[in-house]
C-alpha cells in the first residue's frame, strides 16, 4: 500500500522500495536496531515513545512504526507519517542548502522538536499531501472517514 502512495507524488519522492521498513511490532524494531547496530539511545526513544517514523539519512532508509500503545495504528496515520518521512529523504537529497538533517537536533521537547524548520515543512508536506490524495488514499486503504488525529 505504502508503494501505491509514493507513486502519487512527484518522482523526487521516489524512494527504492527496498529502503522502506515497516514495524508492526516493538520487538522486531529492537532486533533490526540491534542487527544494524542503531544507537542504544534511538532504539530506546523508538520503544518507548509514540514515534511514527524516522528517515536515516546515513542509509536513506525509512522506517515506519505501525504499533502503538495499544498495537494498533490507523491507515491514515500510516500513510501520512510515510509522507512525513519521504519528505525528510526530499530534503536531503534535494534540499540539502535549506534542511541540513545531519545537524538536526533529535532530543527536544515534542513542542521544541516540531517546531524545527525541517519537521514543520515535513508536517506541512504531509499534511497537504494527505489532503490533495485524499480520495484515492480513501480507496487504498478503504477508509471514508477522515475523523482522526492524523
Amino acid at each position: 500500500m505504502l508503494i501505491e502512495c509514493m507513486n502519487l507524488l512527484h518522482e523526487d519522492y521516489h524512494i527504492d522500495p527496498k529502503k522502506i521498513k515497516v514495524f508492526n511490532n516493538r520487538y522486531l524494531f529492537v532486533i533490526y536496531g540491534l542487527l544494524k547496530e542503531f544507537d542504544i539511545g534511538y532504539i530506546k526513544d523508538a520503544f518507548y515513545s509514540r514515534t511514527k517514523g524516522t528517515y536515516r539519512t546515513g542509509d536513506d532508509n525509512i522506517l515506519i512504526f505501525t504499533y502503538d500503545l495499544n498495537g494498533k495504528r490507523h491507515a491514515l496515520n500510516t500513510i501520512a507519517t510515510f509522507y512525513h518521512e519521504l519528505r525528510h529523504y526530499y530534503q536531503h537529497n534535494y534540499k540539502t542548502n535549506k534542511f541540513n538533517l545531519n545537524s538536526a537536533t533529535l532530543h527536544m521537547s515534542e513542542n521544541g522538536y516540531n517546531t524545527q524548520p525541517h519537521e514543520r515543512d515535513a508536517n506541512r508536506f504531509a499534511s497537504r499531501m494527505m489532503n490533495k490524495h485524499r480520495k484515492k488514499l480513501s480507496e487504498l486503504t478503504d477508509t471514508f472517514n477522515w475523523n482522526t488525529t492524523l
